[in-house]
C-alpha cells in the first residue's frame, strides 16, 4: 500500500494505525490520504482510492454480492491491537444515580442482541420492516445479520457486551505512542492514561 491513496473518514488515528500495519508488513508506511465523501466500496471501484477500511459486515458483503469482492485482511494480523468499534456510553454521574435503570436498559439490549444472534434472518426482517425506505437491499441486510450473528454478537465464551481491560489498554497505549492523546487544554499527555475506569461490566445482566 506504499505510494497508494487511502480513503479515510477523518479520524486522527487512521494514518498512524495504517502506517504501523504497513511497516509491520515490511513497507515504509508512506501513502496519500484523502477524506472519504462516499462509501469505501464506491470510492475504491470508482478509482478514487486504492484502499480503505470498509465495514466487513456491510461494505465488504456489498462488494461480494455485487460481484466485485474486496481483498481484505485483519489489522490484528499485523500488530495492531483489537479494538471495540461499537460502544454504549454513559456518565459516571448517571450510573451512580440510576443503577437500576442502567441495568434494565442493558438487559433489554442484551435480549435484543441474543435474539439477533440466535435468529439472524428474523432480526433482519425486523430491521428492514422498520426502515423500508432506506434498507432496500434485503439480501445484503440478511447476509449482514448472518455474519454478525456468526462472528460478532457473542464472545468466544458466549457472553455479550463484556469488555476487557487488556483491550482498552492496548489501544490507549497505541494512541499515546502515536501522540494522539491530549488533555482538556489540548496539551499532549505525558504518560499513557489509566483506562481501567473507562469501562465497566457491572451493569450487564450476568454481572455478579
Amino acid at each position: 500500500m506504499d505510494g497508494k491513496t487511502y480513503a479515510g473518514f477523518g479520524a486522527p488515528y487512521e494514518k498512524p494505525l495504517l502506517q504501523k500495519v504497513i511497516r509491520n508488513a515490511g513497507g515504509k508506511g508512506d501513502f496519500r490520504q484523502v477524506t472519504l465523501n462516499t462509501s469505501a466500496y464506491a470510492a475504491l471501484y470508482a478509482g478514487k482510492a486504492d484502499f480503505a477500511m470498509p465495514m466487513p459486515t456491510w461494505e465488504g458483503l456489498q462488494a461480494k454480492l455485487t460481484g466485485k469482492p474486496l481483498k481484505d485482511f485483519q489489522l490484528s494480523d499485523y500488530g495492531f491491537p483489537a479494538i471495540y468499534s461499537t460502544l454504549i456510553a454513559s456518565s459516571d454521574r448517571f450510573l451512580k444515580r440510576n443503577p437500576a435503570v442502567a441495568k434494565r436498559f442493558l438487559a433489554a439490549v442484551d435480549k435484543g442482541y441474543r435474539y439477533a444472534a440466535d435468529h439472524p434472518d428474523q432480526a433482519a426482517g425486523l430491521l428492514v420492516g422498520a426502515n423500508r425506505s432506506v434498507l432496500t437491499d434485503t439480501r445484503l441486510v440478511k447476509e449482514s445479520e448472518r455474519l454478525l450473528a456468526k462472528e460478532y454478537y457473542k464472545g468466544a465464551d458466549g457472553s455479550i457486551g463484556t469488555q476487557s481491560a487488556a483491550r482498552w489498554k492496548a489501544f490507549a497505549d497505541f494512541e499515546y505512542g502515536a501522540g494522539l492523546l491530549v488533555d482538556g487544554d489540548g496539551k499532549k499527555l505525558t504518560k499513557a492514561p489509566d483506562t481501567s475506569a473507562f469501562f465497566t461490566n457491572a451493569y450487564l445482566p450476568d454481572a455478579k
